[in-house]
């Protein structure tokens, strides 16, 4: 095989233009008619530059089950280069090259895009790997983080990852979270808003706390409410304060309120008479029960 050697596919399945379909989908800050001119090739996998991940967002690129999808199927969908001459710089999928590579492949089906600029192959990027769901909110966190290194506001990251400034803010939080609930997100034991909500109370716990919190929540155990009402409560009883009780029931003028309720069945035992108290004057209310007249 030769280096560098460029082969133009003849026939191409339906599916290899998965890449031109999505691209041409409206979106202003993507020169779509770049990407729809442009031809399936296959390059050989000397061809690619496999050290430049500037476009790289995924914090675990496992490739696990994608090496067994093509060693069965073969490889279904392109990868996104930019450049006018080998080495081509990768967009969109290191994790399909380095499959191939660690099969011993030597050929990779590719599009390639010759004028490009930075912002656009980032936005390019964002746009096929969001049109595959296989972004985590620590692969957004780790774009976030990289698109401000290279100089960009927040105003000019949220527009390529098409998403609001706040949230722009919110993804760079999660890169800065302490290594016990960074490794937790990252491993999926916990969702986003506890690891967030941890962070706020990190300083208020110690190490074993935290994990304890974390095992709690892997087990599904503790809810976003459940979790905040339970740091609430640890901190109240390390700082000697009394504990405020949640009105899980609550008579207004017109009926009554209930408060969010979840159940588990290892409640704490005050807990479940709590829950069932006022479930009880729900229950009395709505059946006419309450004072004697049922």
């Amino acid at each position: 095989m030769s280096e560098n050697k460029i082969l133009k596919k003849q026939t191409l399945p339906p599916n290899l233009h998965f890449v031109q379909e999505m691209a041409a989908k409206n979106d202003e800050s993507v020169d779509t008619e770049l990407i729809k001119k442009s031809e399936v090739l296959e390059l050989d996998l000397g061809a690619i530059d496999l050290d430049n991940t500037q476009f790289e967002y995924r914090l675990d690129p496992g490739i696990e089950l994608l090496m067994e999808s093509i060693r069965k199927d073969g490889q279904q969908i392109p990868v996104i280069l930019r450049g006018d001459k080998p080495p081509y710089q990768l967009i969109c999928g290191f994790r399909r090259v380095r499959s191939i590579k660690a099969l011993g492949g030597g050929i990779v089906k590719a599009i390639v895009v010759k004028e490009i600029d930075d912002s656009v192959a980032h936005r390019l990027s964002v746009l096929e790997n969001e049109e595959r769901k296989s972004l985590t909110d620590l692969d957004r966190a780790n774009a976030c983080e990289k698109l401000y290194k290279e100089g960009k506001t927040q105003e000019e990251v949220a527009e390529i990852l098409n998403c609001s400034r706040m949230k722009v803010v919110r993804y760079l939080s999660l890169m800065k979270l302490p290594p016990a609930i960074f490794e937790a997100l990252r491993l999926g034991r916990i969702p986003t808003i506890h690891a967030l909500l941890l962070n706020q109370a990190i300083k208020q716990f110690d190490t074993k706390q935290i994990a304890e919190f974390i095992e709690q929540i892997a087990r599904k155990e503790l809810s976003t409410r459940e979790l905040e009402r339970k740091i609430k409560r640890v901190a109240a009883a390390r700082e000697g304060r009394p504990v405020r009780k949640v009105e899980l029931f609550k008579q207004t003028e017109g009926g009554f309120r209930l408060a969010g309720i979840s159940y588990r069945k290892d409640l704490p035992r005050d807990e479940k008479k709590q829950m069932i108290a006022a479930l009880k004057k729900a229950l009395e209310m709505l059946t006419g029960k309450e004072g004697g007249n049922g």
